[in-house]
């Protein structure tokens, strides 16, 4: 159970004041074709809300049956459940009249309808197809009798045999040579085509050559420029390296001979004011 059952009552009111002001929207739950979408979906979330606040109803219902019951809170769960029950019922009457609407929506036409059909075309007339003589095949018994000798030899095997009568050579000859006439139209366009593409691309890759060469060239010589900028750059800083190790010595030791100095100078006033004061009490006690 919940820790805070006031919290849950406090949430559960909260969101039913929130319901109803959004089913009082008229704005919101207009039904009308250009805004058939959008009120399906303020419909849906609104019934998943009110879906929440009854779960939310019984938890605290479920809270209260450890406590005494009062009539206030008996009020209280059955005002809630009303107030869902009719908000419900609005959100109920929404969607029968987008259930409506979508029956008597007229159906959008679809894109294959508005697509033109496609011309037909006769098909292609094949004159090889007609002028191609046909192989004539002679059966032959040699599979059959495979292993059986003949008994006698045949009795027309010197006798010769008759020349097939020839194919028409006039259409033969003609879807023959038809591609090697059709050739010599299409091969120069194509070629000469290849030529200037070949040409073009020598060209632009000895023109890149070229233009690499260059950049080389001028790399290597800004390279060879930065290299002697780098060797008198490194040449100053072991200069000014040697130069601040002296100057670091020699302040070391001045540095000493001043702490000495100081030390000594400190000692000798200590010194000079002992003395003052043993001689100012030797002068008074021996007058």
């Amino acid at each position: 159970m919940n820790v805070n059952p006031a919290h849950d009552r406090i949430n559960l009111s909260r969101l039913v004041n929130r319901l109803q002001l959004e089913v009082e929207k008229p704005d919101d739950w207009r039904v009308s074709p250009e805004t058939q979408r959008q009120t399906a979906l303020h419909a849906t979330a609104v019934a998943r809300k009110i879906a929440y606040a009854r779960q939310l109803l019984q938890r605290v219902q479920d809270e209260d049956i450890d406590e005494p019951q009062s009539s206030s809170r008996q009020r209280f769960h059955a005002s809630i459940a009303a107030t869902l029950d009719k908000l419900e019922d609005d959100v109920q009457e929404v969607e029968r009249r987008l259930a409506a609407l979508r029956a008597t929506a007229k159906p959008r036409p679809s894109l294959l309808a508005s697509l033109p059909l496609p011309r037909e075309t006769a098909p292609a007339s094949t004159p090889s197809a007609q002028t191609e003589p046909t192989a004539t095949l002679i059966p032959s018994d040699g599979g059959i009798e495979k292993d059986v000798l003949p008994s006698s030899p045949p009795h027309d095997i010197d006798e010769p045999l008759a020349l097939l009568p020839p194919a028409n050579t006039s259409s033969s000859k003609a879807h023959i040579t038809t591609p090697t006439t059709l050739l010599p139209s299409t091969t120069p366009a194509f070629l000469s085509t290849s030529l200037q593409t070949q040409d073009a691309l020598g060209a632009e890759l000895a023109r890149m050559a070229t233009q690499l060469r260059r950049n080389a060239e001028h790399f290597s010589g800004a390279l060879a420029n930065d290299k002697s900028v780098l060797e008198g750059a490194e040449t100053k800083l072991e200069e000014n390296l040697g130069g601040m190790v002296a100057q670091r010595e020699r302040l070391r030791d001045y540095s000493y001979k001043g702490r000495s100095t100081t030390w000594l100078v400190f000692i000798s006033v200590i010194v000079v004011i002992i003395s003052w004061i043993f001689m100012l009490f030797l002068i008074r006690f021996t007058r």
